[in-house]
């Protein structure tokens, strides 16, 4: 009987272990499935985890592992899994949480793959889901960054109104500035066609607010009370409440149009030609000018033959309230030290040294700016490789310098720079180097050219991909051919650039610089720009170093009432004779220049 008993007992004792056994291998071979699965959050498993998980699930918790599965793959960039899941999931019966979610993860992909408009076609959302509010600022902020994407600004600020809905109070100030962002930088066109449905008023206020900044731009008072009219008729709209920082400081502006002006200007002796062109495009606009007062008095001074001593004591006799000039440097200068009375300046030339305390903005027709335009250009065209050609002398290494270091801001590269001397030795030098060495390496070429070592390794020819030519049309004339002879067949050669100082005006010779791309102010390049057809009746026969000088002193003028709005505004542009006009932070107005074709019809 005891023997019996205790195989009983030892029996007992092994079929136990045997179960614990048997049940940990079970465990070990079913993937345990939460209860709960958030499938808005980012996956913390593998793709290959999820899926066998889901293999032995089915219906809602099946699905839920799959879109896990589908979050995991295109982490892992699985493209061929992420596919088939997709295609696996479109088949199934899904709940409005789930399709959202899956449209999300297929529109982040094909937004990868630069696919704007499939995904958002893609993402379809339907207003009557019920859905995680996670859900729907994902689906707006998605939307919103796409149409950015597409360049359609209008749709990226609905989806942004839209967003407003889901978000916490404390996130609208920010909101609503975005919403600016992207209503404000449609341009004067895209805002006159814009069509709204009538149940659109927010974002029809929105559009008001741009339409009304961009139309009254150049008349600061009258801008002023649209704006506050505006915004006392309408205190339940969001720019009510966050009124963009932008028309916050305009409706803060204190705007004197000043009635006493005094243009400083040389108008006899060695620049007096300048002067007096300068003069008459300043008169130009100043007539032209119908919101002008009829007490607007000008006052014309000769900085040649007017001791600056006495020019400053007239200032305070006749209280002027705005000085345009001087011209020449030294000038402005000895202006500046004179001037205690702090006296408002638009210098028309920029001295050695800035003085960021004096109530001076400087405005000129700089070729160093124009030197850092074209990096600027040649850079956004994709250019790598580009040689400086620069005239030698002070005003070439000037120019080179300028060129250099903004070429270096955008690449952190320097480029090839090189100066030519007279025109007999360019062309001995093109001859000598591209006629007949036109096997050799460009870069060996470009030294005994240029007379200079080039810092980089030894490049071949075809490295270099533009050349910038600060060169006379005369000048230029020469360059072209000859670098186009010395480029070997086969070799695509180098675009050619030059800057303003090539185009004289003349048509002869049109064919030797046909194909050269060429930057100037937009009154000389743009063929229907709507003054050019006065001017050339009003003077005929200017040239065009005269046309610059008259459009400098046109947008001298326009200046006296667009500063204000400069220094209040960020990012604020004049659509000027001379270019698009802006200032930076020492008050130092930046031209943003045309470019055109030598040879071909400017639009």
């Amino acid at each position: 009987m005891a023997n019996m008993t205790l195989r009983k007992n030892s029996v007992t004792r092994l079929i136990a272990p045997v179960a614990l056994a048997l049940t940990l291998a079970a465990c070990s071979g079913s993937p345990k499935v939460p209860e709960y699965l958030d499938i808005t959050q980012l996956p913390s498993e593998t793709s290959s985890s999820y899926i066998l998980k889901a293999d032995k699930q089915q219906g809602v918790v099946q699905a839920d592992l799959l879109i896990m599965a589908l979050k995991a793959s295109v982490q892992e960039q699985d493209i061929t899994l992420t596919k088939n899941l997709l295609i696996r999931l479109s088949g199934m019966q899904l709940s409005p949480v789930q399709t959202a979610e899956v449209q999300l993860i297929h529109a982040d992909m094909l937004k990868s793959q630069h696919l704007y408009e499939k995904a958002l076609q893609e993402l379809n959302f339907q207003a009557w889901w019920k859905i995680e509010n996670t859900q729907w600022i994902k689906y707006h902020e998605t939307r919103h960054e796409l149409y950015l994407f597409t360049a359609d600004n209008l749709s990226a600020a609905r989806e942004l109104i839209a967003l407003n809905a889901f978000i916490s109070d404390a996130q609208k100030e920010q909101l609503w500035a975005r919403v600016w962002g992207n209503i404000s930088s449609l341009s004067n066109t895209s805002l006159q066609e814009v069509k709204l449905d009538e149940r659109e008023t927010v974002l029809h206020g929105w559009v008001q607010l741009a339409v009304y900044l961009d139309t009254l731009k150049h008349s600061p008072s009258r801008l002023q009370e649209a704006l506050n009219d505006w915004l006392q008729a309408n205190p339940t709209h969001p720019a009510a409440t966050y009124t963009p920082q932008e028309i916050t400081n305009i409706l803060a502006l204190e705007i004197t149009r000043p009635d006493n002006v005094a243009l400083l200007l040389p108008l006899t002796g060695r620049f007096g030609s300048q002067g007096i062109r300068v003069r008459d495009g300043f008169i130009n606009a100043m007539m032209e000018d119908n919101e002008r007062s009829e007490a607007t008095i000008l006052k014309v001074i000769d900085t040649q033959a007017t001791p600056m001593e006495d020019i400053i004591t007239s200032l305070e006799k006749e209280e002027i309230q705005f000085v345009v000039g001087p011209l020449v440097r030294s000038k402005i200068e000895e202006f500046q030290s004179l001037n205690k009375a702090n006296t408002a300046q638009i210098a028309l030339n920029i001295p050695n040294e800035i003085n960021s305390e004096k109530n001076s903005c400087y405005f000129t027709l700089s070729p160093e700016q124009e030197a850092e335009q074209a990096a600027i250009h040649l850079f956004k065209l994709g250019h790598k490789h580009p040689l400086f050609l620069a005239p030698q002398g002070k005003m070439g290494e000037r120019l080179s310098q300028a060129f250099s270091d903004k070429w270096f801001q955008l690449t952190a590269k320097k480029p090839s720079v090189s100066y030519f001397g007279t025109k007999s030795q360019l062309q001995k030098k093109v001859n000598s180097v591209f006629g007949i060495e036109s096997s050799q390496a460009r870069i060996y070429q470009m030294n005994a050219l240029t007379n200079i070592e080039l810092e980089a390794q030894p490049r071949s020819r075809r490295d270099i991909d533009a050349v910038y030519m600060v060169a006379k049309s005369s000048e230029l004339v020469l360059l072209k051919p000859f670098i186009d002879v010395a480029i070997n067949p086969g070799i695509t050669p180098p675009k050619l650039y030059a800057s303003s100082r090539s185009n004289s005006g003349r048509q002869t010779q049109l064919a030797e610089v046909h194909g050269i791309e060429f930057s100037d102010i937009p009154l000389l390049i743009n063929e229907d720009h709507s003054f050019k057809t006065q001017y050339s009746e009003l003077w005929p026969k200017s040239s065009n170093g005269e046309t610059r000088l008259h459009a400098l002193g046109m947008d001298a003028y326009q200046l006296i009432t667009e500063l204000p709005q400069m220094k209040a505004v960020e990012n604020y542009h004049m659509d000027g004779k001379t270019g698009i006009l802006s200032i930076n932070q020492h008050c130092v107005i930046q031209r943003q220049m045309s470019w055109a074709t030598h040879g071909e019809k400017t639009e």
